[in-house]
């Protein structure tokens, strides 16, 4: 798969929309295990856990590669991940899930800059007007003005949650480049997991529910094996050859793939809210990803032909 990805642009870009889709239907089983009393901090022990688990049996063989850059920088990521989650779980009690979705969505702007501090490399005009617009997109697909406007202490933490993973993908983007993807995945969901199971103590926690419905078990096997183990090997792996701002811009369709999972499985109808705002977020990648100079000038060269 790596050679592919590196070899290919449509291999790669394919890769980073799986990602988004499959996050957009984690929203679905996320709400499906909270429907089961799953609580969030259980969520995020278990999801961490089974991915640590499924990346791990591929590793076995890898694990004499082990050295101190593979640990330090696996532990940092891991943390990092953690703490976004965490974040942003806490936030998700005290928030509208518009002004959630708004707001975890701030990455196209935060990345960028980040990238720029961590790199000395002033990403192109063309990224931050893309990112603009694509926050314009999430804001239509997601804000519910009807209610007025208001800022809670949710919202605080959802916008670290944020922050954190800004970082998250430019340190990613920055020092990912040479790094066996598997092991490295591997140790940052381990870091993770360990984190999680640290954080138990401070939150009460019923382990009776994972027997007690197929339903809710399923959706956590769903968030481990997929949405954590699967799609941060490809986040891995593809942010050696692509960089974090294109990354985080295709990532935020997880918000559109998202909305389109909870209409299908009837947890909200389609609203032309939906259809506007993923309009402008799908425009706002092609922006970026698509060079219309140079795609005009090869028509014109070929219409003079």
């Amino acid at each position: 798969m790596e050679s592919l990805i590196k070899e290919k642009k449509w291999a790669l870009n394919s890769a980073l929309f799986a990602v988004a889709i499959i996050w957009g239907m984690g929203t679905i089983m996320m709400q499906v295990a909270i429907n089961c009393r799953f609580s969030t901090v259980l969520i995020t022990l278990l999801r961490f856990v089974i991915g640590a688990v499924c990346v791990g049996a591929f590793v076995l063989r890898d694990f004499k590669k082990l050295n101190r850059h593979y640990l330090s920088l696996g532990l940092l990521c891991g943390t990092m991940l953690f703490l976004g989650f965490f974040l942003l779980q806490l936030g998700l009690g005290d928030t509208k899930p518009s002004n959630s979705l708004f707001l975890s969505s701030c990455t196209v702007i935060f990345v960028p800059m980040i990238s720029w501090a961590l790199m000395k490399k002033r990403p192109d005009g063309k990224v931050f007007r893309g990112a603009v617009f694509c926050l314009l997109g999430v804001a239509v697909l997601s804000m519910d003005l009807s209610g007025g406007l208001s800022f809670s202490k949710g919202d605080l933490l959802t916008l670290a949650s944020c922050l954190v993973f800004s970082c998250y993908n430019s340190v990613m983007g920055k020092y990912s480049a040479g790094l066996e993807s598997l092991l490295f995945t591997f140790i940052q969901l381990a870091a993770a997991a360990l984190w999680s199971a640290v954080a138990m103590p401070f939150f009460p926690l019923d382990f009776s529910v994972i027997g007690a419905s197929w339903q809710g078990i399923a959706a956590v096997a769903v968030l481990g094996v997929f949405n954590t183990g699967l799609c941060y090997i490809i986040q891995t792996t593809t942010q050696k050859y692509a960089s974090p701002t294109k990354v985080t811009m295709i990532f935020s369709l997880e918000a559109v793939f998202g909305s389109v999972f909870s209409i299908l499985f009837g947890f909200e109808p389609l609203t032309w809210q939906l259809v506007v705002g993923g309009l402008i977020m799908l425009l706002s990648v092609l922006y970026i990803e698509v060079d219309l100079a140079t795609l005009f000038r090869k028509s014109k060269s070929g219409a003079a032909a």
